[in-house]
């Protein structure tokens, strides 16, 4: 089970980071935006929907690579669901809540309900719901303020907590949102803790301004467990009322993360 469980996690929690095309032609921000700026840009672009619903195919890479199908719905600030399917039956199916985790493992009949406390002792960093959900969505895993610093790097433009060429294997938390100064969508987000040791990373890929999801999504977890995840989302839908079906059998055994 927890090899299921530290799966599922490695598929939220990459490393590798490109500059992605975006559908314009030009930077809809000339310059470098101060803090004040960056932040009201990214209030004004967040993604508005009430539900959200695409299928999941890619790779996640433990010792090594898996297969991945799936599907997730979203009720934006209310529930995240995942179900997982292998050779088209499901083996596992997540559910979300703001207070309340829940994981069935269809393998072994088990099943785990909790709080996020034991799931954040379980990666050695502190999570929510409003993690998982900034994660999929692409916005700061960290919340920014007028404290932070922003600054341009190639052709994108970062928000981060700390100045210009500060090392992430110097600090105790480290984290850079990265935008494309295009689209004002995110390309990359890094998360580091404890002077590198723990380190999260994704990377948006194709993120253009119409999307309400990134098309492409690469994930990585490095620290005391590495591993790795590449999705795709195709089919995606919005704004159809969705439902989120979890039922647990009575005969599937409760266990602890």
């Amino acid at each position: 089970m927890n090899k299921l469980i530290v799966a599922f996690f490695s598929v939220f929690l990459l490393f590798s980071c490109k500059v992605q095309k975006t559908t314009l032609g030009e930077d809809r921000i000339h310059r470098v935006p101060k803090v004040k700026q960056f932040l009201l840009g990214l209030e004004e672009d967040k993604s508005e929907f009430d539900f959200l619903q695409a299928n999941i195919s890619g790779k996640l890479i433990l010792d090594k690579s898996f297969s991945v199908k799936g599907t997730v719905r979203i009720k934006k600030d209310s529930v995240i669901w995942l179900s997982f399917r292998y050779f088209g039956q499901e083996v596992a199916r997540v559910q979300l809540e703001p207070n309340r985790f829940q994981l069935i493992n269809r393998f072994n009949k088990e099943y785990v309900d909790s709080d996020y406390s034991s799931i954040s002792a379980h990666l050695g960093v502190m999570v929510d719901y409003s993690f998982f959900q900034n994660l999929l969505l692409g916005n700061p895993l960290l919340e920014p303020s007028l404290d932070f610093y922003s600054y341009k790097n190639k052709n994108n433009y970062i928000l981060s907590n700390n100045r210009r060429h500060v090392d992430e294997e110097k600090v105790n938390l480290f984290f850079n949102y990265i935008i494309n100064k295009q689209s004002f969508r995110p390309i990359r987000q890094v998360y580091a803790i404890k002077n590198g040791q723990t380190k999260l990373s994704a990377d948006y890929i194709e993120y253009s301004i119409e999307d309400k999801i990134s098309p492409k999504l690469k994930l990585e977890i490095s620290g005391d467990k590495s591993m790795s995840a590449d999705w795709k989302f195709s089919k995606i839908i919005t704004n159809k009322t969705l439902s989120f079906p979890f039922k647990i059998s009575s005969k599937y055994k409760r266990i602890d993360i």
